[in-house]
């Protein structure tokens, strides 16, 4: 059973995770700061990550499944049930999402669902091929962060690859671990002045890092929707957000579930 949320959130509280948050936000920052667009989605395990405040886009939604408080506007959902209009978001980012929930293909494509045309997913994930792989193995036991999936990057990009999503980047970082001298490494690493050894990975691009980024762009056309003349324009940026996209998909996440049985059968 994988840990709540709560316990990821308090996890990211600490010093290592603190470590982990800030190199990994300042690698999405390096990935995002050149896209542009309005509405930015961050599919979040704590909306105390701010892992996109780097990017340029003009509106920003944080949704989590259990809000804390800390921020004045968050979108509490599920992440394999998104309240937001199909072809409506520029941009998205799933921090450890996959890692964690019971149903990584759903939110993968509901990711793809409301992201424009042209747009970009953002995931951030642990590797398994890693340091961080590797004592995942030998914990005995499973609480956070060794308690997460652990999606290879390679994985990630066959996923991607059957939702139209074509992976543009792939960035792995922290070749060591949060442990001892792991955590130096960490903050060096979120500010801009990494080691040796991480220098040394990046130069011979080992795909071994703790984390990786994987950055993809939906390459399908969207449908352009009729506008009547007589209605007035929504000029609200909260015009993102719709029910009806979230009943749509509450419907197809309940047919996925019934074909699933009579598979079974």
């Amino acid at each position: 059973m994988m840990p709540s949320s709560k316990a990821w959130a308090k996890w990211f509280d600490t010093a290592a995770g603190q470590s982990l948050l800030a190199a990994e936000r300042a690698t999405v920052t390096a990935c995002i700061q050149r896209f542009f667009g309005y509405h930015q989605l961050e599919v979040v395990l704590s909306d105390s990550a701010d892992i996109g405040a780097g990017s340029l886009l003009g509106h920003r939604i944080v949704a989590t499944q259990r809000p804390s408080g800390q921020l004045d506007s968050v979108l509490p959902c599920q992440p394999h049930l998104l309240p937001i209009a199909s072809d409506s978001v520029d941009l998205v980012i799933l921090h450890h999402t996959l890692d964690v929930s019971p149903r990584p293909h759903q939110v993968l494509r509901e990711a793809s669902r409301v992201l424009r045309s042209g747009g970009h997913v953002v995931v951030v994930g642990f590797n398994p091929y890693s340091l961080w792989g590797l004592m995942r193995l030998i914990a005995r036991r499973r609480k956070v962060p060794w308690a997460g999936r652990f999606l290879s990057g390679s994985r990630l990009e066959d996923w991607c690859s059957l939702l139209d999503l074509s992976a543009r980047r792939m960035e792995y970082r922290l070749f060591g671990t949060l442990l001892g001298t792991g955590s130096a490494a960490a903050k060096a690493l979120a500010e801009g002045r990494p080691g040796l050894v991480e220098r040394l990975a990046r130069q011979l691009k080992l795909p071994l890092g703790g984390f990786y980024v994987c950055v993809s762009q939906k390459q399908v056309g969207s449908m352009i929707p009729l506008k009547t003349a007589w209605r007035p324009k929504i000029r609200s940026s909260a015009a993102v957000l719709n029910m009806a996209a979230y009943r749509e998909a509450a419907y197809e996440d309940t047919r996925y579930d019934d074909e699933d049985a009579d598979h079974s059968h």
